[in-house]
């Protein structure tokens, strides 16, 4: 019986972490808390306060009185322990789920009057359940409501009409197992689909974040303004372009009216500016750009604004760059020539019958043939 115990443990441990049995939010479990207190709570009113109503009728008042106080104690009992933590929710629901079972199937027995009600409660409690179980499981658990059903039915119906009760406990067993198979695949389905939300959630709040890194670290300033001209959001290289305002200064009019002007004249003629403007006093130069983040609206404009002494720097660069690559490319093109020269002059200075003053021309020719190599290789280097 250990052994039995302890693999029966063990099983639902393992169907726990594998996640095959899901976990409820703390709301829901909460849902099935109260709905449980509720059929425990009234069954003992009605068993201690309203056992004499006329559709009421008990076949042993004393053994139903038991059952609802220990129905009403068994789910006390079985709450504190999972609010101090001592009982998992997935082991909750199925003991709950147990606990409904035998109490609404002990009902069944001992209660007239309410044959067709007490099924319908079972049902609420199964389905709660079966939400939360893989579909094999939801319908052993179905199976263990129809079981007690059937119990209580047919022992009601050996004294009664047996063909009744079998007639009503074929059309529960149904019902129960129609409503556990639903409320497990919805349950699943719906399990799905969150852990999907949540997937992609996190995907973009990844993105956002990469995103909103990106802009912050780039040289060029980005702001993005509403249709009143309200800052939504800027990175630090737009803030320190605007001076460094205050971040409860959220309007371009007290921050920079420069750039205010300059962007009320875009949104009225779509022009961009030509010419670099100092957006605070005494500040940087900037070259400001206007776009619309939606093409079919004008309610928020993204603005780039380039820093005129890195455009400056950026064009600085480029020129000189563009000389050097110029000046390597004559200075590769002299080479030819020069070398012809130099071997031309050689080949004069090593003639027998050249006259003096030729060979004083020659000597010219070679050394200013060397000076223009060291030149060229100057360049090239």
């Amino acid at each position: 019986m250990r052994m039995n115990r302890e693999n029966l443990v063990t099983t639902f441990a393992r169907l726990v972490q594998s996640g095959e049995i899901a976990q409820p939010s703390q709301r829901e479990r909460n849902y099935l808390r109260a709905y449980q207190l509720v059929l425990s709570g009234l069954a003992v009113v009605l068993t201690f306060f309203f056992y004499e109503l006329p559709w009421l009728q008990f076949s042993d008042l004393h053994i139903a009185r038991a059952v609802a106080v220990a129905y009403l104690g068994a789910a006390i009992v079985l709450i504190l322990y999972a609010i101090n933590s001592k009982l998992s929710a997935p082991a909750e629901l199925v003991i709950g789920l147990l606990l409904d079972i035998v109490a609404l199937s002990l009902a069944m027995f001992l209660v007239q009057g309410v044959e067709a009600v007490l099924p319908l409660l079972l049902l609420v409690s199964l389905a709660g359940t079966a939400h939360y179980l893989p579909i094999r499981l939801a319908m052993g658990a179905a199976a263990a409501a129809v079981i007690g059903l059937l119990v209580a039915l047919i022992s009601r119906g050996i004294g009664e009409r047996l063909d009744y009760a079998t007639t009503n406990a074929a059309a529960i067993g149904v019902v129960c197992f129609a409503v556990a198979a639903v409320a497990s695949l919805v349950g699943s389905r719906a399990r799905k689909a969150e852990a999907l939300a949540e997937r992609r959630g996190a995907e973009l709040l990844d993105m956002d974040r990469l995103n909103d890194l990106v802009v912050q670290r780039m040289r060029t300033g980005v702001m993005l303004l509403d249709r009143e001209g309200r800052v939504q959001r800027m990175n630090e290289s737009a803030w320190r372009l605007l001076g460094g305002p205050k971040r409860s200064e959220i309007g371009i009019a007290s921050v920079s009216p420069a750039l205010q002007s300059v962007w009320r004249a875009w949104r009225t003629s779509a022009e961009q500016p030509q010419v670099p403007t100092a957006l605070v006093e005494n500040g940087t130069p900037v070259l400001p750009r206007f776009l619309r983040l939606f093409a079919e609206r004008d309610d928020l404009t993204v603005v780039f604004l380039d820093d005129a002494t890195l455009l400056n720097q950026h064009a600085e660069a480029l020129t000189l760059d563009t000389l050097g690559r110029l000046s390597a490319s004559i200075a590769h093109e002299l080479r030819n020539p020069l070398a012809a020269i130099q071997q031309s002059g050689q080949l004069l200075a090593e003639s027998t019958d050249l006259p003096a003053r030729d060979k004083r021309l020659v000597d010219i020719i070679g050394r200013h043939s060397q000076r223009l190599e060291r030149i060229v290789r100057g360049v090239l280097d």
